[in-house]
C-alpha cells in the first residue's frame, strides 16, 4: 500500500482499514485489532507502523502537557471565568445603577414606592435578564422594588413576553415586575402615558436606559431621534451604553447636534470584561456596556 509519508493518518490507509483501527469510533490497541484478523502480512505491518506513529505522537503530547505550569494555567482559567461572569452581570448592574448618574434623582429615590425604569430598544439581553430572575440584582442595587418596562419593535420576536402587559405586569420576584411593549417608544408614550384612559395609564419613568442603541451611525440616529426628543421634552433622564471607545466618541458628537445635556460620559465601571472580535472586521473589538453616557433631561444645559 503506497501513501505519502507527509500524510498522517494516510487517507488511503484510513479508508481501507478504518473498521479495524476504530470500529466504534475508539482507537483500539494493536493486539485487539490484529486478533483473529487475516489481513495479510503487509497489512499487519502497515497497521503496526500506524499504531507506532500514533503512540509516539501521544507520548510527545503527554510530555508537553507534563511541562506545563499548572499554577499559571489555573490563574488563566480563573481570569477567563471572571470575564465571563462580568458579561453575565454587566447589563443588570448597569440597569440598577443608572439612576445614580443623576445626583438630583438619587436624592429623591426614597420618595417612590417603586422605581420605574424604561429599557429602550430592549432585546434578548433584557428579556433574558427578566426570565432568568437576574433582574432582581438591579432591585438589590437600588434597594427598592422596580418596574422595568421593555419597549422595542424587536420584542415581536419574543412571544413569551406578550403577556407582560402594562395592565398586567409580569411578577418576576417580590421586588421586580416587568412590562413589555412591542413597538416604538413614542407610540408607547401616547398609549400609556399621554392618555386619559386611567385603566391603560402607567406611571412615568424615573429614568430611561438604552443598551447599545447604535446612535453613533447616521442611520440609527435618524430612527432614535424622535425618542431622544420626546425624552428631552418630557424631562426624563436617559442613560445609554456603547460597545467600545470609538462608538462612544462618535455618539457624543452626534448628541451635540441635538444639544443633549450630557452630564457624564466615560468608561462604564460595570462594563463586561469579556472582549469580543467581529469576524468580518478583525480590528473591531468590543464588549457589552463598555462606555456609558448620561443625559440629564430634567434640567436644561
Amino acid at each position: 500500500m503506497a501513501f505519502e509519508l507527509t500524510e498522517y493518518p494516510p487517507k488511503s490507509f484510513s479508508d481501507k482499514y478504518q473498521k479495524y483501527l476504530a470500529p466504534h469510533g475508539v482507537l483500539l490497541a494493536p493486539t485487539q485489532v490484529l486478533k483473529n484478523k487475516k489481513l495479510g502480512t503487509s497489512a499487519e505491518d502497515t497497521l503496526r507502523k500506524a499504531f507506532k506513529i500514533t503512540l509516539k505522537k501521544l507520548r510527545k503530547m503527554r510530555a508537553a502537557c507534563a511541562n506545563c505550569n499548572k499554577t499559571e494555567g489555573e490563574a488563566s482559567l480563573q481570569a477567563s471565568l471572571e470575564r465571563i461572569v462580568t458579561n453575565v452581570f454587566s447589563t443588570v448592574l448597569t440597569i440598577g445603577h443608572c439612576p445614580f448618574w443623576f445626583p438630583s434623582l438619587t436624592s429623591t429615590l426614597h420618595q417612590y414606592n417603586e422605581i420605574h425604569i424604561h429599557l429602550l430598544g430592549a432585546d434578548e439581553p433584557e428579556v433574558g435578564a427578566v426570565e432568568s430572575g437576574l433582574m432582581q440584582v438591579a432591585s438589590r442595587v437600588l434597594g427598592r422594588p422596580i418596574v422595568v418596562t421593555l419597549v422595542a419593535p424587536d420584542l415581536a420576536h419574543h412571544p413569551q413576553t406578550f403577556s407582560w402587559t402594562p395592565t398586567r405586569p409580569h411578577q418576576v420576584t417580590s421586588s421586580v415586575r416587568a412590562v413589555t411593549y412591542s413597538g416604538l417608544y413614542h407610540d408607547f408614550w401616547r398609549d400609556h402615558l399621554a392618555t386619559s384612559d386611567t385603566h391603560a395609564q402607567v406611571s412615568r419613568p424615573q429614568v430611561a436606559l438604552a443598551i447599545h442603541p447604535g446612535v453613533h451611525t447616521d442611520e440609527m440616529l435618524v430612527l432614535w431621534k424622535p425618542t431622544l426628543q420626546l425624552l428631552a421634552y418630557e424631562h426624563v433622564p436617559l442613560v445609554m451604553t456603547t460597545y467600545n471607545e470609538a462608538e462612544f466618541h462618535t455618539t457624543l458628537q452626534k448628541l451635540e447636534t441635538l444639544q443633549a445635556n450630557v452630564v457624564h460620559g466615560d468608561v462604564n465601571p460595570l462594563r463586561s470584561l469579556h472582549l469580543k472580535q467581529t469576524p468580518y472586521e478583525p480590528d473591531h473589538v468590543w464588549a457589552a456596556n463598555s462606555y456609558i453616557i448620561a443625559i440629564d433631561n430634567s434640567r436644561t444645559s
